[in-house]
């Protein structure tokens, strides 16, 4: 068994329900040829070396295909060359099996779940970030509760220190008045004894 490639340039204006139009006519009449198809896609649109038919961009498509009967090698080269719709086509052997690959379909849809996949993930992280949020504000609230609790401990040691300095007043007036009184004791105990040494 024999493995060939083949790349095959499609008009770039060409809508995607007429490129599969032509990847369809070239996959029927490769398998007329009696080969079998490995991989067949779009290799996708890319800026040619040079312009073809005042083309500077062409959509380029990539088909494995293996084979015993080589003599068809010419008829489907010939085939493509007569084809209005390609631009340019090149067909090589492979010495080893080309893998095939995954589906264009599949690989969609894998896209779609990892798109769906980073969606939960960014939403995951949103509730995340508000529950951070919502802890902080808690946090807040309760730094803020301690903060007004220290101010009204605070109001209440200043509202103590007043009582405490009424206190100091009255104890001073207390004692102003007791010394008064003793000054008074003292100056009578002196008169006393001043009209006791006159009398005599």
């Amino acid at each position: 068994m024999r493995y060939y490639e083949s790349l095959y340039i499609v008009n770039p204006n060409y809508e995607q329900e007429r490129l599969d139009e032509v990847i369809k006519s070239v996959a029927d009449k490769s398998i007329e040829y009696g080969f079998s198809i490995i991989n067949h896609r779009v290799w996708g649109k890319k800026r040619l070396a040079y312009s073809i038919e005042k083309h500077k961009y062409g959509s380029f498509i990539l088909l494995h295909f293996e084979t015993e009967l080589t003599e068809n090698l010419e008829r489907f080269e010939r085939f493509m060359i007569l084809q209005k719709p390609i631009l340019r086509n090149q067909t090589v052997g492979l010495t080893i099996k080309p893998e095939a690959q995954v589906e264009e379909k599949s690989v969609n849809n894998l896209e779609q779940k990892e798109t769906t996949e980073e969606s939960s993930v960014v939403t995951e992280t949103k509730e995340q970030s508000n529950v951070e949020s919502e802890e902080t504000t808690e946090e807040s609230s309760v730094v803020t509760e301690t903060k007004e609790q220290s101010n009204v401990e605070s109001e209440e040691n200043s509202e103590e220190g007043l009582s405490v300095e009424e206190e100091t007043v009255v104890v001073t007036e207390e004692e102003s008045a007791q010394n008064e009184e003793t000054e008074e004791k003292v100056e009578l105990a002196i008169e006393e004894e001043a009209t006791e040494e006159v009398q005599e």
